[in-house]
């Protein structure tokens, strides 16, 4: 038995809980969005990062290899007009009254802030279930790979139980897998991909983190593993795989607390590739200086990828076991603390304009750092015309006789 100690409203009671025996559940911890009309995510703290990403959403978008939704997002207002706030709380600016396409595959900016939620998320998980006795593992499997693979190939399908999808699925319905959970005390586990590209194409590999009652004995159980996996392998159409298909660590928080730089585990596109691979976010960010040597690579991403899980759970249902609260990508992609204090109203024409100048994040780190003028010096940095903004849905538009020195702002266009 393990122990939890549940909040029900105000009050504190104790619960025993029998792991093994409780529900199993099988579900995605999040996909993509609609269309909501709510504060575009800020979650980078980091400005000049921040302003990468928005200036690599504006490039892909540009070049139309992502989804009508992703192209959408950011630039679409909902109505007539969309709003910049301002959040003395945190010290943040956002753009709310815009779609948001809280999609992890195909949009950088509402990635960066999903993910970043899903990694705290894990980590409560993990710190709170070793509290109660648990124990966890990270298991890595790999598969060989080609360049004439096309990713789709190697990501396979689950149903037709092709790819690295279809070898887990194989691997999770085999009595030698149902028998090694036995025998590790198996409780549950949550499973993602890592995808990286070079000069042998596309290689993919999946994460999993298992929280069992046991530790693992690692020197006995990865070799049953890796022939388990090998199997799979070869069944889903795939090449069997060397001694390193299987790799097994005690633990997951090691890997989980790298995210806010590259979590292997909750950032798909954020860890550095290895052995000359770029990771996806490496080549958005080449999207910025040679986009043509990593736009059709990218878009071949983004469309194989498009609609998959992010993260999937298996056994007990450890998010309403360890976390106050799961939230949905979508409700994660629209929420900023509170929307704040309007600063501006921005019609329409005005507003794809400044989408247009790639530079939003550069925008919101001016009026952060000046709410009041900082927008407009970026305007006339950008030779925009203010005559669009105001400061409220009814007033007239704002004719500023603002006599702002330009040479003080820092930041590049």
């Amino acid at each position: 038995m393990i122990t939890q100690r549940y909040a029900t409203g105000v009050n504190n009671a104790n619960k025993e809980v029998n792991f093994l025996s409780s529900p199993v559940v099988s579900s995605p911890l999040g996909n993509n969005a609609n269309k909501v009309a709510t504060p575009e995510p800020q979650a980078v703290t980091n400005k000049p990062v921040r302003e990468k990403l928005y200036r690599i959403r504006s490039k892909i978008s540009k070049e139309k290899i992502v989804s009508q939704r992703t192209a959408n997002c950011g630039y679409k207002t909902i109505g007539r007009h969309a709003e910049i706030n301002f959040n003395p709380l945190h010290g943040s600016v956002n753009v709310s009254n815009i779609e948001t396409c809280a999609s992890v595959w195909q949009c950088p900016v509402c990635r960066s802030k999903i993910m970043q939620k899903r990694a705290n998320e894990l980590q409560i998980i993990e710190e709170r279930f070793k509290a109660e006795g648990g124990h966890t593992a990270m298991i890595t499997f790999t598969v060989p790979h080609y360049k004439h693979q096309s990713l789709k190939t190697i990501q396979g399908n689950h149903k037709g139980k092709t790819g690295i999808s279809g070898a887990m699925a194989r691997l999770r319905q085999h009595r030698a897998w149902r028998s090694l959970k036995k025998q590790i005390g198996y409780i549950s586990d949550c499973r993602a991909t890592e995808i990286t590209h070079g000069s042998n194409g596309w290689h993919q590999h999946m994460h999993m983190i298992i929280y069992t009652h046991r530790e693992i004995d690692i020197e006995t159980t990865e070799p049953v593993l890796l022939n388990l996996w090998a199997d799979c392998c070869e069944a889903a159409q795939l090449d069997r795989p060397n001694n390193h298909g299987v790799k097994i660590t005690r633990g997951a928080s090691q890997y989980i607390a790298k995210w806010g730089a590259a979590s292997e585990l909750t950032s798909t596109t954020a860890k550095e590739g290895k052995n000359g691979n770029m990771s996806i976010s490496e080549m958005e960010a080449t999207m910025l200086t040679d986009p043509d040597s990593v736009k059709m690579t990218l878009k071949e991403y983004y469309t194989t990828m498009k609609g998959r899980k992010l993260l999937t759970w298996s056994g007990h249902n450890m998010r309403a076991q360890f976390l106050d609260t799961e939230l949905t990508d979508e409700e994660i992609a629209k929420d900023d603390h509170g929307e704040g204090e309007r600063l501006f109203v921005v019609d329409v024409k005005t507003w794809h304009q400044i989408y247009n100048t790639g530079l939003i994040g550069t925008m919101l780190s001016m009026i952060e750092k000046d709410p009041q003028n900082g927008l407009f010096a970026f305007l006339r940095a950008n030779k925009i015309r203010p005559e669009g903004i105001r400061r409220n849905i009814k007033e007239l538009p704002l004719q500023p006789e603002l006599k702002i020195d330009l040479s003080k702002w820092s930041y590049k266009n």
